[in-house]
């Protein structure tokens, strides 16, 4: 009985697989010879929160502050004539001003680290993210069935009013995207990846935030000795 996926045809399958692969390898280079032409592609992130964890807010006020760093910072990796950027700083800054008010009370906006010349109302800290490490990986060689994956490290400074730094912890997700089908721009499934990571990060942060160890700490010195 004949198989769609007898050895012969998959064989067939993977030469016809390399050969558009050498075909799109040497139109870039004909591409950078003659005209010195490069793409950039793009990862749009769309993080989906519907199905977040569930966590009781904690009893307190604070700031936030989101560096010009932080909002405009982008990742790019380059392949040929190829750039791939993921625009990880702004998505981040999106994402947070979402879920940061689920952790804690009351969020202010602020607008640089303190200490501030006028009060922030409320306020018993300044937290700011920032974006410690990232990167994601896919195949360079154009294969319409690969894994693609994204990990990111964000490090929450935690500032007392005066401005000094109090504490900081680290909170790290990673995100996989498997039999990604899109060997044109590799776009897309860098950008699942990506949101994948950044939802990892989001359960991490609403239901193990108050157990990190300085956190704790931290939650403590403010009288919320008991939080559950």
């Amino acid at each position: 009985m004949n198989s769609c996926f007898s050895p012969n045809k998959m064989h067939l399958l993977h030469k016809l697989i390399n050969s558009i692969s050498k075909i799109f390898f040497f139109l870039g280079i004909a591409c950078i010879l003659i005209s010195g032409c490069t793409y950039t592609h793009v990862s749009r992130l769309d993080i989906k929160l519907d199905h977040i964890p569930y966590a009781p807010r904690i009893p307190l006020a604070v700031g936030i502050y989101y560096s010009p760093e932080f909002r405009n910072y982008e990742l790019s990796h380059s392949g040929g004539p190829h750039q791939w950027v993921v625009p990880i700083g702004n998505a981040s800054t999106k994402l947070f001003r979402q879920i940061l008010p689920m952790v804690f009370d009351f969020v202010t906006l602020v607008e640089q680290r303190p200490p501030h010349s006028k009060p922030t109302p409320f306020s018993i800290a300044i937290i700011e993210p920032r974006i410690e490490d990232f990167d994601f990986t896919f195949p360079f060689v154009f294969f319409p069935f690969a894994n693609y994956t994204a990990e990111i490290t964000y490090r929450f400074i935690l500032y007392s009013m005066d401005g000094t730094p109090y504490t900081s912890f680290a909170i790290t997700g990673y995100g996989e995207r498997t039999w990604g089908f899109d060997y044109l721009t590799h776009a897309t499934p860098i950008g699942e990846a990506t949101e994948y990571a950044l939802q990892d990060v989001v359960k991490k942060l609403l239901t193990d935030f108050h157990n990190i160890p300085e956190v704790k700490r931290w939650l403590i010195h403010n009288g919320v000795l008991h939080f559950n």
